[in-house]
């Protein structure tokens, strides 16, 4: 994990570093869609604290989205790689202490926002206590997308839309 300035600069040196998920398992580069690999490769470098006020400055805005893409795909793919570690299928309760103990929902929040930026609006109330981290990391996100993609100029519409 890297604080907030190693990854900026990782990035302005060496972008490929996590377009290629050079910080990633094998396991994990296994299973993850070749064009999400820099979107799992920025939050897993995230430390623990950022990862919590950066996911908690989010808000989705269709929740019925969020919780199928956590269910069938998040949480199918922890079951795998937990179930390698394991040698056998895991339970619901060792996914769930995996998942808690791996930081997976604060992980899965943040790649969700990169993935589905069109469903996803600020928290105002936890954006504005932790503005530099979130700016920040979609910043950076933003030059690691192929396409310059403009992740704070879409959340921030989306917000201004819900607040009226």
């Amino acid at each position: 994990m890297f604080n907030l300035d190693e990854i900026s600069e990782i990035i302005r040196l060496e972008p490929e570093f996590f377009i290629r998920g050079d910080n990633l398992k094998e396991s994990e580069r296994s299973i993850i869609e070749t064009k999400d690999t820099w979107i799992v490769s920025l939050v897993n470098s995230l430390e623990k604290n950022d990862l919590k006020n950066i996911g908690n400055s989010f808000i989705y805005l269709d929740m019925d989205h969020y919780k199928h893409k956590q269910k069938d795909e998040w949480f199918s793919k922890e079951a795998y790689l937990l179930g390698l570690n394991l040698g056998r299928p895991p339970t619901s309760l060792e996914i769930i202490n995996d998942a808690e103990k791996n930081n997976n929902m604060e992980r899965y929040r943040l790649c969700y926002t990169l993935e589905y930026p069109h469903k996803t609006a600020f928290n105002m109330m936890n954006y504005n206590r932790h503005r530099d981290e979130v700016d920040f990391f979609l910043a950076n996100a933003s030059v690691l997308q192929r396409i310059q993609y403009p992740y704070f100029e879409l959340i921030c519409c989306n917000t201004l839309l819900i607040i009226k």
